[in-house]
């Protein structure tokens, strides 16, 4: 076979690889941990709230339904342990036989031989967040011809698999509180200037939000005054819009977050970065925002004009999630809602993707802020291991 050929064919499976590796454990919520006291910063990383962070602990907050656990029977039962109470009573359909009630604290699913799907439905619960859940499970029963045990293997599954840490989302919402002055001003544009509804959904609180600062900031960018670094966000945003500053991504990043939880949005800033000697290799500031009614979180990145990524599927994107497509370099059904023109508009994702290509490298370090700009984290998405 041709040299070429071969080149080819170990690209393609190299590539194939890469891309069932992330969506697998995307899909279980699980995609690796970091090493969050690694060797590049130790004094950073000893400021760390949080270590040994997983995918599932950045974005599978403690509300949203996960499987903590399984509890194997004879005669082919399976019970699937839930994070949180829902019901005393299951409706279980599978894809072969008459659906059947069960009753238990937990599901208890009666398992065919092979491949099947199985739904499940809580009867009378007001608590159907996370319903139906979707279980495709492989089972092998005992061979009476031999001592090898039943196989159970859950092949895919529509809620988080929680092997990780999971914490309340506000303990995200970055957001100084003590500064009742500037949160009363900044609601105060919200109402009268931005004329966003406080009822209105979190996706389009985003836009309205995002639509707004952009149409006040986008001719305000540049090298920020040294006087800008030293002010709060809201005092950042008015230097700005009176022509005493320029903004580049801190400051983007920072009064966005900030108006966001003013307005109701959990939102946290995000920084990426990486250095050699004292020699930047990359550096930018952006946030991410909790979309309560979907219980996910979703990249913004005004710097860059993006209000957020969705796939075809309707399915919102975050920052590791950017990361490792950037990586790959995948982006066939990727949608992304940019600012331009004073306007918001849909394009694909391929053609403004610079900004992630340029700053989302293999070996970057996220650093993630918390309540009140506590450093919580920093991950290392390379080095990250699955477990």
């Amino acid at each position: 076979m041709p040299k070429k050929s071969v080149l080819i064919i170990i690209l393609f499976f190299s590539g194939f690889t890469i891309i069932n590796f992330y969506i697998s454990e995307r899909y279980f919520c699980k995609s690796p941990v970091t090493e969050s006291n690694i060797n590049r910063n130790d004094e950073q990383n000893k400021q760390n709230k949080i270590n040994n962070i997983a995918y599932g602990t950045l974005y599978c907050p403690l509300s949203k339904l996960s499987i903590v656990g399984f509890e194997k029977y004879q005669h082919n039962e399976l019970t699937v342990k839930l994070s949180k109470p829902v019901s005393n009573k299951w409706k279980i359909f599978t894809d072969e036989e008459t659906p059947y009630h069960v009753e238990g604290e937990y599901p208890k699913i009666n398992l065919l031989p092979a491949i099947h799907t199985y739904k499940i439905l809580p009867v009378s619960s007001d608590h159907a967040s996370g319903f139906p859940l979707i279980l495709k499970i492989r089972y092998t029963p005992q061979n009476a011809d031999t001592p090898i045990p039943g196989n159970y293997y859950l092949e895919s599954s529509s809620i988080p698999i929680a092997q990780f840490q999971q914490f309340p989302v506000d303990i995200w919402e970055d957001f100084d509180q003590n500064n009742q002055k500037d949160i009363k001003s900044v609601r105060k544009i919200l109402d009268e200037e931005a004329k966003i509804d406080p009822d209105s959904d979190t996706i389009t609180k985003i836009e309205q939000l995002a639509l707004f600062l952009l149409n006040q900031l986008d001719d305000k960018r540049g090298t920020p005054s040294k006087e800008v670094y030293s002010v709060s966000p809201f005092q950042q945003y008015q230097m700005a819009k009176n022509g005493e500053s320029k903004v580049w991504c801190r400051q983007f990043m920072n009064i966005y977050a900030f108006f966001a939880n003013a307005s109701g949005i959990t939102t946290r800033r995000i920084e990426v970065v990486d250095r050699i000697d004292g020699v930047l290799l990359t550096g930018h500031s952006f946030a991410e925002s909790y979309i309560k009614e979907i219980e996910q979180w979703v990249f913004v990145d005004l710097t860059s004009k993006k209000i957020f990524l969705t796939n075809s599927n309707g399915n919102f994107f975050n920052t590791l999630d950017l990361y490792y497509i950037n990586l790959i370099g995948s982006y066939e059904g990727i949608t992304a809602r940019i600012y331009e023109n004073g306007k918001l508009k849909n394009v694909p994702y391929s053609t403004v993707s610079s900004s992630e290509q340029e700053y989302f490298k293999k070996g970057v370090a996220f650093s993630y802020n918390g309540k009140n700009g506590q450093k919580m984290c920093t991950v290392i998405p390379s080095r990250m291991a699955s477990f």
